[in-house]
């Protein structure tokens, strides 16, 4: 229960900055300038860039398991896979 208290304090805490942030930007944005807005708008893309790469790299593996390796194994317990013919280079020893 105290997780649950923990986790719904820190979104009212986030939603309550985030309100103050919206409701101050036109003061914000006058104490910043135009050249610290285009700053910290740079840093916030090079960040949502790193997530999104962050996501891709923990989601290869779970397409890997969930799409590939049935398919993988599904052709290597029929015997389709890594059978080579009598007239393959591979079944020569070539």
């Amino acid at each position: 229960m105290a997780r649950v208290a923990i986790i719904l304090a820190s979104i009212l805490v986030t939603i309550v900055i985030g309100w103050i942030m919206l409701a101050n930007a036109d003061r914000i944005f006058h104490r910043i300038g135009r050249m610290g807005a285009y700053a910290i708008t740079r840093i916030m893309a090079l960040i949502l860039a790193a997530v999104a790469i962050q996501f891709i790299i923990l989601g290869v593996p779970g397409v890997y398991v969930e799409y590939f390796r049935p398919i993988l194994f599904a052709a290597t317990e029929t015997g389709l896979a890594g059978r080579a013919g009598a007239g393959s280079p591979v079944g020569r020893g070539a």
